[in-house]
């Protein structure tokens, strides 16, 4: 069986400008990544310590193992963007707590920073059936910290074109895998919609507010309930607030890919 990873692109980004200074108003920054410099794997593989700054983990309590529920993006000291799916089923949300700077969850570092979540705002026009609007902001109840393993991710920005991302990579705590409690980054290659609409492939169900990325080979196990997507576009990095990431068990596609 092939694996195809199925992005739901819920924001877009801008280019990254200005310096590191905490939060300071700059977004997109990455400092460790100069530190360890940038990977460039093709299969999945364990991240440095910092190197996605502004991924959070959403942890129900209640919830056997790390409670880990959702990934999510900080877009600012005190706000986390994320899928609104996450809540369907939730209860005592404010009890939920956020891990921000982590990259085992199960041994959270002094770099790694944990909030109570204070309010939960769910897209007004979110359908389950449709996924439309499948995003949701939550409120930290008090702000975060920044330094050089807590960043915030880039707000959106309409003048981005997706088409013009020259690398992705997406980042995200696996669910499937032993080693699920350590945050895993992988290089991917966008794809077609329409092709991802193929009937070999995803039948129509891609949407065109969904991205489709990951290898029509498969070799990428992208088995995340949250995740980021970071893209170079014309040689600058940029962020890309994403809130999820799913992957898919298709037949033998490479007839289909070429």
């Amino acid at each position: 069986m092939n694996l195809l990873p199925l992005l739901v692109l819920l924001a877009v980004c801008r280019p990254v400008h200005g310096t590191w200074d905490s939060c300071g108003g700059s977004c997109g920054l990455r400092p460790m990544a100069s530190h360890y410099g940038m990977s460039r794997v093709v299969g999945g593989t364990d991240a440095q310590p910092g190197a996605w700054p502004w991924i959070v983990s959403i942890q129900d309590p209640w919830k056997i193992g790390t409670g880990h529920i959702c990934g999510g993006s900080l877009i600012s000291p005190q706000w986390v963007l994320t899928a609104a799916h996450c809540f369907i089923e939730a209860s005592y949300v404010t009890m939920w707590r956020v891990v921000i700077g982590a990259t085992q969850l199960t041994r959270l570092g002094p770099e790694a920073q944990v909030r109570n979540i204070k309010r939960l705002l769910v897209h007004e026009r979110y359908s389950n059936l449709s996924e439309r609007n499948d995003i949701a902001l939550l409120e930290l109840d008090q702000p975060v910290q920044c330094s050089y393993y807590i960043q915030l991710a880039c707000v959106p920005d309409a003048s981005l074109r997706v088409s013009e991302l020259t690398t992705c990579y997406i980042s995200g705590w696996g669910s499937t895998t032993a080693r699920s409690d350590v945050l895993q980054e992988a290089k991917v290659h966008l794809i077609d919609v329409n092709l991802c609409n193929s009937t070999r492939w995803y039948r129509g169900a891609i949407h065109t507010h969904n991205l489709c990325a990951g290898y029509p080979q498969g070799g990428i196990d992208t088995c995340q309930v949250g995740a980021s997507l970071a893209g170079a576009v014309r040689g600058k990095e940029t962020a890309i607030v994403l809130t999820e990431a799913t992957q898919q068990h298709l037949n033998p596609l490479s007839s289909a890919a070429g």
